[in-house]
Protein backbone atom coordinates (compact mmCIF):
# COMPACT_ATOMS: atom_id res chain seq x y z
CA UNK A 1 0.00 0.00 0.00
CA UNK A 2 1.34 3.15 -1.27
CA UNK A 3 1.85 5.83 1.53
CA UNK A 4 -0.42 8.88 1.30
CA UNK A 5 1.24 12.36 1.46
CA UNK A 6 0.40 14.52 4.69
CA UNK A 7 0.27 18.24 4.78
CA UNK A 8 0.57 20.46 7.09
CA UNK A 9 -1.13 23.76 7.63
CA UNK A 10 -0.48 25.80 10.52
CA UNK A 11 -1.17 29.89 11.94
CA UNK A 12 0.72 32.12 13.49
CA UNK A 13 1.21 34.83 14.97
CA UNK A 14 4.41 36.28 15.70
CA UNK A 15 5.63 33.17 17.29
CA UNK A 16 2.95 32.06 18.54
CA UNK A 17 1.02 29.07 17.41
CA UNK A 18 -2.50 29.73 16.62
CA UNK A 19 -3.91 27.08 15.15
CA UNK A 20 -2.36 23.50 13.48
CA UNK A 21 -3.85 21.00 11.54
CA UNK A 22 -3.08 17.97 9.15
CA UNK A 23 -5.08 16.76 6.01
CA UNK A 24 -3.92 13.71 4.63
CA UNK A 25 -5.46 14.32 0.53
CA UNK A 26 -5.67 17.97 -1.61
CA UNK A 27 -9.06 17.86 -1.15
CA UNK A 28 -9.08 17.97 2.82
CA UNK A 29 -6.12 20.89 2.24
CA UNK A 30 -8.19 22.28 0.25
CA UNK A 31 -10.99 22.61 2.71
CA UNK A 32 -8.80 23.26 5.53
CA UNK A 33 -7.07 26.59 3.46
CA UNK A 34 -10.90 28.14 2.31
CA UNK A 35 -11.51 27.67 7.01
CA UNK A 36 -8.20 28.99 7.75
CA UNK A 37 -9.02 32.05 5.11
CA UNK A 38 -12.50 32.54 6.49
CA UNK A 39 -10.90 32.44 9.87
CA UNK A 40 -8.13 34.45 9.79
CA UNK A 41 -8.48 36.92 6.76
CA UNK A 42 -9.52 39.80 9.09
CA UNK A 43 -6.26 39.76 11.04
CA UNK A 44 -3.68 40.65 8.86
CA UNK A 45 -1.01 39.66 11.93
CA UNK A 46 -1.60 35.68 11.32
CA UNK A 47 0.61 34.00 8.84
CA UNK A 48 -0.61 30.78 7.44
CA UNK A 49 1.85 28.16 6.15
CA UNK A 50 1.10 25.14 4.17
CA UNK A 51 3.59 22.12 4.11
CA UNK A 52 4.25 18.39 2.55
CA UNK A 53 5.05 16.58 5.77
CA UNK A 54 5.36 12.95 4.95
CA UNK A 55 4.98 11.23 1.54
Amino acid sequence: MAASTLYGITARRGEELVRCDDATDLPGLGSLVAEYADTFRADPTVRVEVETVSR
